[in-house]
């Protein structure tokens, strides 16, 4: 809805670019500049730049407008599942972890009609040198050593798909104008 009266009211969408750069000059924002997927440098002049690209948003941590939320700083791994007969209680469940860390895990409800399952651990942000090039073992000695309940259900399933990661999301962002 919102490109639709974007492009009515004459804006030009142009997709494939990763913006890398903003433009300033003179104490405003002029612009943005990044990467085509041919690999081009290329540069965009307006008179209306727009950071809608999400909590890591490069034109919000530009102009200073992102702020963190310590408690918040944490990842989550996630998973699909297809459970057999032996699944886990039908209803959405949300567990402590047994080593006592500071983590939790949640196992979703059954979806569609294969009754894929989500299970997901949320790990503090430090936890992120331990997974990297290797989120797959991480998630999987993290469920045996801190979940072994949710393990017991998911070592038999059938992943679905691959292992997901989401990044930090604890921000407060601040409304901001550049003339």
């Amino acid at each position: 809805v919102l490109r639709d009266a974007a492009e009515a009211a004459g804006a030009r969408i142009i997709e494939g670019v990763n913006i890398r750069r903003i433009a300033r000059g003179n104490g405003a924002v002029l612009g943005a500049s990044g990467v085509d997927s041919a690999g081009a440098e290329r540069e965009f002049r307006a008179r209306v730049t727009i950071g809608a690209d999400g909590t890591r948003s490069l034109l919000a941590r530009e102009m200073g407008v992102v702020r963190p939320i310590p408690r918040l700083q944490r990842l989550a791994l996630v998973a699909h599942y297809h459970f057999a007969d032996a699944s886990p209680e039908t209803a959405v469940t949300m567990h402590l972890p047994h080593d006592r860390s500071d983590a939790c895990c949640g196992v979703g409800a059954a979806c569609g009609p294969d009754g894929t399952r989500n299970v997901n651990i949320v790990v503090p942000l430090t936890e992120a040198p331990h997974m990297a090039g290797r989120r797959q073992a991480y998630f999987e000695e993290r469920l045996r050593v801190s979940f072994p309940q949710v393990w017991e259900w998911v070592r038999d399933a059938v992943p679905v798909g691959p292992l997901q990661s989401v990044g930090c999301f604890g921000h407060h962002t601040a409304r901001a104008s550049d003339n």
